[in-house]
């Protein structure tokens, strides 16, 4: 009985492989003005980051226009350190947004929402945009809304 478990513990060990997979160091950086001190500079380089998850700006609800715009925009004023990471614009998208939107102005917001993103491309002379990140806090009710967005 010992043998058949050591062997069977032997086996598993045995088959096991190593995963060699390549980690990245990236971080978020959620605030809107980008103007990272000298400290934040040399933490981010120690660590290696070379990808930044920026906030480019949030979208909310207006109740007085009834429409869905965009609000704490980025900005960013050292430029010449954004340009030197792989930069990956990120959104917030409050719920309200897709609770009050209907499905043309849905449409609507996608097309302005890669144009403002596209505003930022070209604004901060970012090198490439290899992809972006949508988030909202969906709900059951807003689900198709948003992945139809």
């Amino acid at each position: 009985m010992k043998w058949c478990l050591f062997l069977t513990a032997l086996a598993l060990l045995l088959s096991c492989k190593q995963n060699s997979r390549q980690v990245e160091p990236a971080i978020y950086y959620w605030k809107s003005q980008f103007n990272p001190g000298g400290f934040e500079k040399k933490r981010l380089d120690s660590l290696q980051v070379q990808t930044l998850y920026i906030k480019f700006f949030d979208i909310a609800w207006n109740g007085t226009t009834n429409q869905a715009l965009p609000v704490a925009k980025l900005y960013a004023r050292d430029t010449a350190y954004l340009r030197s990471k792989k930069i990956i614009p990120t959104v917030f998208i409050t719920n309200e947004v897709f609770y009050k939107l209907d499905s043309a102005g849905v449409k609507t917001l996608a097309k302005n929402t890669g144009a403002l993103i596209q505003k930022y491309v070209e604004l901060y002379q970012l090198n490439s945009v290899p992809e972006i990140q949508m988030d909202c806090d969906w709900t059951t009710s807003t689900r198709d809304k948003y992945f139809y967005f």
